[in-house]
């Protein structure tokens, strides 16, 4: 099965979802007979680096994805996905979390906005080629910058896009309070929690 040749993906992506990063950068550096894996190990340093606030390592692995995802062949598949498409994704969402790390939010906010549209270009699969829906983030990114009625906007839109979210179900509520929207924050959080009731980690702006 063609998704079983890619599962060496799965360690990366849940530990970074749940933002494990010292588990991430525990991983080993994968054969370099794989250079897509090899490219998403650099991403996953390069994010970890910067959650952790290590900006000049960070910095040394953004340039180091680079290097490795130059190196991806244009012809490289991931599922139904180029690997390059995928990457795509990563680079603006490493470019994110350095700019936030970095207190610039307006560049973070402009770096999430890139891994939206390069997420909206994937092609559609099961999982889902990207591990997580980015507009959470760029929600969150832009509630963190005083900007929540463009917040409300993106988070709505995740909800349409993946019904019950529960990530951004929160997101929608802290947005809908900060623009004293208090019944209809109300009424999404409830939603929330019913969404989130199993859930062993808790919602928070941070974590989006």
């Amino acid at each position: 099965m063609p998704g079983a040749l890619h599962g060496w993906r799965l360690p990366y992506y849940a530990l970074a979802r749940f933002g494990k990063w010292d588990e991430v950068l525990a991983l080993p550096k994968p054969d370099g007979a794989l250079p897509t894996a090899a490219a998403l190990w650099h991403f996953g340093r390069a994010v970890a680096f910067a959650e952790k606030h290590d900006l000049d390592a960070a910095t040394a692995e953004k340039t180091a994805f680079a290097e490795a995802a130059a190196k991806v062949p244009p012809d490289a598949m991931m599922n139904l996905n180029s690997s390059r498409d995928l990457l795509s994704v990563a680079a603006a969402m490493v470019d994110a979390k350095l700019a936030a790390a970095r207190g610039q939010t307006d560049l973070a906010v402009a770096a999430w906005r890139k891994a939206v549209s390069a997420e909206d270009t994937l092609a559609y699969d099961e999982p889902p080629a990207w591990y997580f829906p980015t507009r959470e983030s760029l929600g969150g990114c832009l509630l963190r910058n005083g900007q929540a009625v463009d917040a409300e906007v993106v988070f709505r839109e995740d909800l349409k896009r993946n019904p019950g979210n529960g990530r951004s179900l929160f997101g929608l509520a802290e947005a809908l309070k900060a623009q004293k929207k208090e019944a209809e924050a109300a009424a999404v959080l409830e939603q929330f929690k019913k969404a989130w009731a199993r859930a062993d980690v808790p919602a928070t702006l941070a974590g989006l």
